[in-house]
């Protein structure tokens, strides 16, 4: 995993990667949170879209730990604060 130039991971690799189990990356790929791509049997992961997972969490649009999550996020954003 320490080649930079490699464009995908499987999940095994992207599961120890984050530091999670295998059953939560299949869990973000089944409910549409992770993007993956089928090469004839493997299911791989691209940088691309380990990238777009990665920055959704970080903005908090995406979780591995709420599985029941909407494909579809919806956040609100910060509150405008009005001067009264």
């Amino acid at each position: 995993m320490h080649e930079e130039h490699r464009a995908a991971y499987s999940i095994d690799e992207i599961a120890q990667l984050l530091g999670v189990s295998r059953d939560l990356i299949n869990t973000a790929i089944r409910t549409g949170r992770l993007g993956s791509l089928k090469v004839g049997r493997r299911r791989l992961i691209t940088k691309d879209q380990l990238d777009d997972f990665l920055a959704q969490a970080s903005r908090g649009l995406v979780s591995l730990r709420n599985e029941h999550a909407p494909l579809n996020w919806a956040y609100a954003p910060e509150p405008v604060l009005t001067g009264t």
